[in-house]
């Protein structure tokens, strides 16, 4: 009996042993698998991060004329694509031509086909700075990429064959004096820039790997840089499409849009200083906030490190700036708040002056302007009238006309309070700017506006 007892309680020891050494074995399975799980979205972050870092230093150097920039921009090119293949043949099976097949989730497939499919991108940008050398005198013909070859550089091209599209026709082709890039020192002679598609390929990179930062398991995040790319023009005047996508949670809300601030040289003639260019106004209006028309704009720019406005008519533009907040943060501002306490003139005379004495303000000092920063929240207030031309003018109406004093003398009028928000800035110095209406109401009334119209005849009716 006790040979008995003793044999079960061993078999039963044996048991338990064999018990937690399955346990054992089993947890350091599940660790294995959770570390090989954190390794595999480490190193998706890790190497988009690179990848989006790496695409604006190589646009920066398809623009610059600093022949070290742009080898430098030429070998992380090549250590970026070894990195890729690398993490393509770990992860998956990179001999397959598509990516959809691969052993994996439907999560981690997006992330590793993003990767996947910006292989061709990265060799477009290798023969696109290579070729970039060859211009500089710095780089020989290659076996892979000869510069004889397709050109990649806008180089000795008309405006009409190297820039222009069916839907862009500026006049602007080259960038003459672009600023240089930080870290690349002076600019010693004029740069040719990158054909469109080029560019184009590097901003559309740069959002498809932003777009997966909501599938982006918790404590893993994708940093953006403050550059986006520029695209066919000096200056690009509309946001591409896909910016829309990246800001479209805030613009389904009401009352929201998205629009481009741009710097006053943008609006003016070539070779002038002061001279604004109505081809581009007419063709690249300042922001409509509302559907109805006529409608208050938004006639807002920056000149040097301020933001501004361009006088149209005898309109008001007055601006703050409250600091680096949530956009919604305008919609719950003090009664008291100096803009919304403000007062517009009454009389015409009084606009007028009104209007003067905002715009010869210095800098810092005015209601009329404020420093820009980026992602700073700004409180804009507008004041805009919509008078007849003969008033702005001084000139007589026709006789026949006379009947419509009463109605010229009450034009129609905006009181609108937006908050804006520059977002993101580009190579050619222009910003993303989001804008949402936080209040709007007619304008006050200039009272005495009916004593500036006059008529073709000496007697008044």
């Amino acid at each position: 009996m006790k040979k008995l007892l003793g044999l079960l309680l061993a078999s039963g020891l044996a048991l338990a042993s064999s018990t937690l050494a399955a346990v054992a074995e089993t947890e350091k399975l599940l660790t294995q698998a959770q570390s090989s799980q954190d390794s595999y979205w480490q190193e998706s972050v890790d190497l988009m991060q690179a990848q989006i870092n790496l695409l604006t230093q190589v646009e920066q150097a398809l623009y610059s004329t600093q022949r070290n920039y742009v080898s430098s921009s030429y070998r992380k090119l090549f250590f970026q694509i070894s990195s890729l293949d690398q993490y393509l043949e770990k992860y998956g099976i990179a001999s397959q031509s598509s990516c959809n097949n691969q052993p994996l989730s439907a999560e981690k497939l997006a992330v590793y086909c993003a990767l996947f499919n910006s292989r061709p991108t990265l060799f477009s940008l290798l023969a696109a700075t290579e070729q970039r050398q060859g211009r500089l005198g710095t780089s020989e013909d290659s076996l892979l990429f000869p510069i004889s070859g397709s050109s990649l550089i806008s180089s000795d091209l008309t405006p009409q064959e190297g820039w222009q599209s069916s839907e862009e026709t500026f006049d602007v082709t080259v960038i003459d004096s672009p600023k240089p890039a930080r870290n690349q020192g002076e600019i010693t002679r004029p740069a040719i820039a990158p054909i469109p598609q080029i560019a184009a390929k590097i901003a559309d990179q740069k959002l498809i790997f932003l777009g997966l930062r909501s599938q982006l398991p918790a404590g893993y995040v994708l940093e953006d840089d403050d550059v986006f790319t520029t695209t066919t023009t000096r200056y690009r005047y509309i946001p591409v499409p896909k910016e829309y996508e990246l800001y479209q949670a805030f613009l389904d809300q009401p009352n929201t849009g998205l629009s481009r601030l741009l710097p006053r040289d943008a609006y003016e003639e070539p070779n002038t200083t002061s001279r604004l260019k109505d081809s581009l106004r007419e063709q690249f209006p300042f922001p409509v906030l509302s559907e109805s028309d006529p409608a208050p704009n938004l006639p807002l720019i920056f000149e040097g490190e301020f933001l501004k406005f361009i006088p149209e008519n005898l309109n008001l533009s007055l601006i703050a700036d409250l600091g680096e907040v949530d956009i919604a943060a305008a919609q719950n501002l003090d009664a008291n708040h100096p803009l919304i306490r403000y007062q517009s003139p009454q009389t015409f005379a009084g606009l007028q002056q009104e209007q003067r004495r905002l715009l010869f303000q210095k800098d810092g000092l005015s209601m009329n302007s404020a420093p820009l920063q980026l992602n700073h929240t700004y409180l804009v207030r507008l004041i805009q009238y919509e008078f007849a031309p003969e008033i702005l003018e001084g000139k007589a109406l026709p006789r026949y006309r006379f009947k419509e004093i009463t109605m010229l003398a009450d034009p129609k009028s905006y009181d609108v309070l937006v908050a804006v928000q520059p977002v993101k800035s580009w190579l050619d110095g222009s910003y993303s700017l989001l804008w949402q209406v936080v209040d709007q109401k007619p304008a006050a009334p200039i009272e005495d506006l009916a004593d500036y119209i006059m008529v073709d005849s000496p007697l008044r009716p």
